[in-house]
């Protein structure tokens, strides 16, 4: 029995779901496996229009390619050769599933390589993108416990921003910050309580 072609399975999974090959290839694979499942379970060939309409999925990359109008051609010739005689008919089409098999199996590992190379070019934004979350997490912890702290309620936003960018230096993030401590402002202006978001300076306590 011919077995399926296996789809694409790494252990970067969720990074090959972002590629342009993986959007691209996988609908059309999960489609003609479908298709071609069902023909192979139930033992009835698929028609000469399905194998028509799995053909151009497979093959061509446009809508309107003139590729369609040669699957159509080859197509029409094969139906028109067996017209009258049912048994020569399912034994073309039967015949064309382990083609189509093969012909997925090399788009598949076609992709696989395309996969690899998007995949080395995404990672290393992905992982400085994984790496920023982690810092942006860790300065709301560091100016939320600062205000936890401040009883008097005097540290504002701003003055906030500069103590969590010294913090986090300290800390070994410095690769990881932006290159003014605005951002950082940015980045704990949710976790701030509404006195530090308060305009103008503080006001000092009377002794």
């Amino acid at each position: 029995m011919t077995s399926n072609p296996a789809p694409i399975v790494t252990a970067d999974l969720e990074v090959d779901q972002l590629t342009s090959t993986w959007k691209k290839f996988f609908p059309k694979f999960n489609s003609a496996i479908e298709s071609l499942s069902k023909a192979l379970n139930s033992g009835e060939a698929p028609t000469f229009g399905d194998l028509n309409t799995l053909a151009r999925t497979l093959i061509t990359e446009e809508e309107n390619s003139s590729n369609n109008d040669f699957i159509g051609m080859a197509f029409q010739s094969l139906e028109d050769a067996s017209e009258g005689d049912e048994v020569i008919s399912e034994n073309i089409r039967k015949s064309l599933i382990p083609l189509f098999l093969a012909l997925l199996r090399s788009q598949s590992c076609s992709a696989s390589i395309s996969i690899k190379s998007e995949r080395l070019r995404i990672k290393p934004l992905l992982d400085a993108n994984n790496e920023k979350s982690v810092v942006i997490k860790r300065a709301k912890i560091i100016a939320n416990d600062k205000w936890a702290a401040d009883t008097n309620k005097e540290i504002r936003t701003s003055e906030m921003a500069n103590r969590v960018w010294s913090q986090l230096v300290d800390e070994g993030f410095s690769q990881y910050l932006p290159q003014n401590v605005e951002r950082v402002k940015v980045w704990i202006r949710s976790v701030a309580p509404e006195h530090a978001r308060a305009k103008g300076r503080t006001k000092k306590r009377s002794a």
